[in-house]
């Protein structure tokens, strides 16, 4: 059976940030994805997955697990997971790695959209 996860999806126009959030990931999962678009034509992993620590407002932090990969037009796609929440964000002007994600996503997942 496949696990149900909620997706936050911002499409914008063309040349924009691509932006969408699937909740209740854990970071493996994400790791999946990734696998998946490495291994298209073309992709570069320009970030392998590594910790980040923020610091939004004082006595805060938020931990983050980021990698990010370019196509071969040149355009880019992030990940970011957030070890607090269990949310995958994945944003960028990467039209083709960004509907791959979703095509990734929509195949291995349940999905309600938000």
């Amino acid at each position: 059976m496949k696990k149900e996860v909620t997706v936050i999806y911002k499409g914008t126009k063309k040349g924009d940030n691509l932006i969408c959030t699937i909740r209740e990931f854990v970071l493996e999962e994400a790791k999946e994805i990734t696998k998946s678009i490495q291994n298209l034509s073309g992709v570069k992993t320009l970030i392998p997955w590594k910790s980040e620590t923020h610091s939004p407002a004082p006595g805060q932090e938020v931990r983050t697990k980021i990698s990010e990969f370019g196509n071969s037009n040149g355009l880019k796609i992030k990940f970011t997971w957030y070890e607090s929440t269990g949310t995958l964000n994945f944003q960028g002007q990467a039209e083709d790695l960004f509907s791959e994600t979703l095509d990734y996503v929509k195949e291995n997942y349940n999905i309600t959209y938000e």
